[in-house]
């Protein structure tokens, strides 16, 4: 089953649907959150390290009480701060506060000045359960000045559910006071918040804590994982011909490059048939590089002009190294006018189609465009910050009917119902020239084969994020060029296949 991704006030839905359902209390739900993640602590930190819990008066703070709880009966060294009094605790949290006085192994102190706490050595731990997800607005006075203080510190950080002083569902500037965790312990869905980069330094490498939660209720939003990679079986009697036959607009003088990684990358993801139309000067370059791919010339030397014929075609995918030419302007425009196929669009043509906004309305149902944050920004205008280009990417979508990609380490697809996707695989190595056209081919040859437009957007951004992690793997991020995701995408769909059979 996908993991769901739930808004703040939804994930308290599914925690009192949880109790509900299964007849349990609040204080048992508590229970488990406190108790996996103390089990998650101990698995990771011995007793060497001293633990210091800062729990605040919510549930947040209960779930630090319970783990104090657990790490002090396996004989860890534990110090629990509570910067708010007792009688302001929620009920729960209550109860579990005063299971942890007179345990052994336990100091409570109340904090009511920062300047009470110790200095923190490298080896110790810092659990942060101040404050969970219902915040509206920035943290501030003792709060803010505790977490301020935390952040200076060289300790180990973890934070339980959501690092205190995060929203759930925004971006906040750097004048905010918010946790730095290392580690982040979730419970079961990760928070939107989780997965842009400006709150990276916040939430550090999440982990999803299992805790029984029922995730029936409904959600448009979903993280990506290898089981919901539905593959194709090929029949010991197919041919080329039933794999589909994609038609790829690539190139211009000087770009080439971008052409012969696109149909590279559109063979080796399994499409029967490539014809790349390219400038007439670069012919003898896909030819060279990409003996498998069927060359189509444009009248023109160095810049593509003519749109073929396309009833021969499967599906279309135009823009890796297109260049921006006047007469390559018109070239998008009549594409749009005239294709009725599956389509990707890329790079240098969402950059000409920036230029020509009324031309967006000519968007057939269902193409896929895959902008990175900078081409999205000249496509639908400028965002805030990454929180305010999702909202975007999902209005756009809807708006004109189309698959949005918009790429970065949590690849998020917009789909035109409102339902979006964000991608778990990837790593900081991709980040390099060539990349984008790898995925647009890896795209248009799933297209081409057969797969719904947003199959073909979300298996091409898995298996792609997927075929870098396996070369990254092999040679380390620094090393990473875009060729090297090629070669690796056959191990890619095998471990999809190996990972469906299990």
């Amino acid at each position: 089953m996908a993991i769901k991704i739930y808004s703040s006030a939804d994930r308290r839905r599914v925690d009192a649907y949880t109790i509900q359902q299964q007849g349990i209390s609040s204080i048992e739900l508590m229970e488990r959150a406190g108790k996996q993640c103390a089990y998650w602590i101990m698995s990771n930190y011995s007793r060497s390290h001293s633990i210091f819990i800062f729990c605040g008066k919510g549930n947040n703070g209960g779930d630090g009480w319970v783990i104090a709880r657990y790490l002090a009966r396996e004989d860890y060294k534990v110090t629990v701060y509570h910067p708010f009094l007792p009688e302001h605790f929620s009920d729960d949290a209550l109860t579990n506060y005063r299971r942890v006085l007179n345990m052994p192994n336990v100091t409570v102190s109340y904090l009511s000045d920062p300047a009470q706490l110790p200095f923190f050595g490298s080896d110790d731990v810092i659990v942060d359960a101040l404050l969970g997800s219902g915040l509206n607005q920035p943290v501030k006075g003792l709060l803010a000045d505790v977490i301020s203080y935390l952040n200076q510190s060289d300790a180990i950080k973890i934070a339980i559910d959501i690092p205190s002083g995060l929203p759930g569902e925004a971006i906040w500037g750097d004048e905010s006071p918010i946790f730095n965790a290392h580690y982040t312990l979730t419970f079961q869905f990760p928070f939107f918040s989780f997965l842009f980069p400006e709150n990276h330094r916040h939430v550090g490498q999440w982990f999803l804590i299992d805790i029984g939660l029922l995730t029936t209720l409904p959600t448009t939003c979903v993280y990506i994982e290898s089981k919901d990679i539905a593959l194709k079986n090929r029949s010991p009697y197919t041919y080329k011909n039933e794999w589909g036959h994609a038609l790829l607009l690539a190139g211009s003088k000087g770009m080439m490059g971008a052409a012969v990684l696109a149909a590279t990358a559109c063979i080796r993801t399994g499409c029967g048939l490539v014809t790349v139309h390219v400038p007439a000067h670069g012919g003898t370059i896909v030819q060279t590089a990409v003996p498998e791919a069927i060359t189509s010339y444009d009248s023109h030397a160095d810049v593509l002009t003519n749109l073929p014929t396309l009833n021969r075609y499967t599906a279309l995918g135009i823009g890796p190294g297109l260049g921006t030419a006047e007469a390559t302007h018109l070239l998008i425009k009549k594409t749009l006018e005239t294709a009725s196929i599956p389509m990707v669009i890329d790079a240098d043509a969402l950059n000409i189609l920036a230029q020509h906004p009324d031309w967006l309305a000519l968007l057939p149902p269902h193409t896929i465009l895959t902008p990175h944050p900078g081409e999205f920004d000249r496509l639908f205008g400028k965002s805030t910050n990454s929180w305010d280009r999702f909202q975007k990417q999902i209005e756009v979508a809807q708006k004109y009917s189309v698959i949005v990609v918009l790429k970065g380490h949590h690849t998020s697809i917009a789909l035109p119902d409102g339902s979006c996707y964000f991608n778990s695989t990837g790593n900081p190595g991709m980040a390099t020239a060539g990349c984008g056209d790898v995925l647009t081919g890896m795209t248009l040859s799933l297209l081409a084969q057969g797969y719904a437009p947003y199959q073909a957007a979300l298996y091409a951004v898995y298996l792609h994020g997927l075929a870098g992690d396996i070369a990254a793997h092999e040679m380390g991020f620094e090393a990473l060029v875009a060729s090297d995701i090629i070669k690796t995408i056959g191990k890619a769909f095998a471990h999809i296949r190996n990972s469906s059979t299990k």
